[in-house]
């Protein structure tokens, strides 16, 4: 579901980006620059390190479009589960407690932001494998070299090494992002229970 709405709003931005450059007489570059030196591997870092200013914007003006797409789809999800989660903490019974008391409402989010993010630790290890179906989209959409492109045409030639190869390291990275979520809410719960008594 969410590579669908990725598709859709990709090519929705795509649209809007080109009739832009249509009407303003503008020729978008079909190709980006890249640095003279690879320092770190990530072109718009490398771009900024050696002080290339034109392969910086170059770059960015290539990669900032996608980004948007991303993170408006992934963004939307986050802001979901913290609005619901502040939600539930705000409405519970000890913090109307905390209200009457007279606590002011900044010392009262405090908390509240920490028990959200025990709810978006969950959320983004369980969204972090759907995201290898986004960026395969907006790779083929605004035709990026990376590993969703590459991930679409093994697909297309029926590569099997490739696609092995390319599914297994996402699944390793959401396990271990699922453990961790495991671990760190194991401990938070024993140190609650410590506090407790």
């Amino acid at each position: 579901m969410n590579s669908l709405s990725t598709l859709l709003l990709g090519h929705l931005i795509r649209y809007i980006i080109y009739s832009f450059y249509e009407a303003s007489g503008i020729i978008p570059e079909s190709k980006f620059k890249l640095p003279s030196h690879t320092l770190t591997g990530l072109p718009i870092l490398d771009a900024l390190l050696l002080g290339e200013i034109d392969v910086f914007y170059s770059v960015l003006s290539k990669f900032i479009w996608p980004a948007l797409t991303l993170g408006l789809v992934y963004g939307a999800i986050f802001a979901r589960y913290i609005r619901n989660s502040l939600l539930d903490f705000l409405e519970s019974d000890f913090v109307l407690f905390l209200r009457a008391k007279g606590i002011p409402d900044k010392d009262i989010l405090k908390p509240a932001l920490k028990h959200s993010s025990i709810v978006l630790l969950n959320v983004i290890g369980f969204i972090f494998s759907t995201l290898l179906g986004g960026v395969v989209v907006i790779e083929v959409i605004f035709r990026i070299p990376g590993v969703g492109l590459l991930l679409y045409n093994a697909l297309t030639l029926y590569d099997i090494v490739i696609i092995l190869g390319t599914i297994f390291f996402p699944c390793c990275n959401c396990s271990i992002s699922k453990l961790n979520n495991r671990h760190y809410l194991r401990n938070n719960r024993s140190k609650n229970q410590i506090l407790k008594t």
